[in-house]
């Protein structure tokens, strides 16, 4: 078997025999790319396809967007180191900043409407959308 070294952390011989002084290193460094490298995949597989797809789900049973937020929930547990029984709500929210399926939905349509608004939307969708004079604002203001 062929040593590894590992800078100041002294040296890993093959599969049988580790030298154990800083064996413990080693393993924080390892749970620390574990972490970092689950956190991209969840972000670059789970949530971009979630939010590439979200305007699709307007109108879903809820049913099938339990099944979308299930699925939202799992990415964050990976993240977050969480048990399957512990809650995720808080997390999601605080420290990844992730809105829950519907309100993700709602920004994504608010989103595109705005960007609809000012113009920077595609043509197809500026087309479809369209500003109204909303008689609500202007009845209060008569009145």
């Amino acid at each position: 078997m062929t040593d590894v070294q590992f800078g100041d952390m002294g040296v890993v011989r093959g599969f049988y025999g580790f030298k154990l002084p800083k064996i413990n290193a080693l393993l924080v460094l390892y749970c620390i790319v574990l972490h970092s490298a689950t956190a991209t995949l969840v972000h670059a597989f789970v949530t971009s396809w979630l939010d590439y797809c979200s305007t699709l789900y307007v109108g879903l049973p809820a049913v099938r967007l339990g099944s979308l937020e299930r699925v939202i929930r799992t990415g964050t547990r990976l993240i977050g180191g969480i048990p399957r029984t512990g809650h995720v709500s808080a997390y999601m929210l605080d420290v990844l900043h992730w809105l829950p399926l519907q309100q993700r939905i709602m920004f994504r349509i608010g989103a595109m409407v705005w960007r609809c608004i000012l113009g920077l939307a595609p043509a197809y969708l500026r087309d479809l959308c369209c500003p109204t004079s909303g008689t609500r604002g202007h009845s209060s203001l008569h009145s």
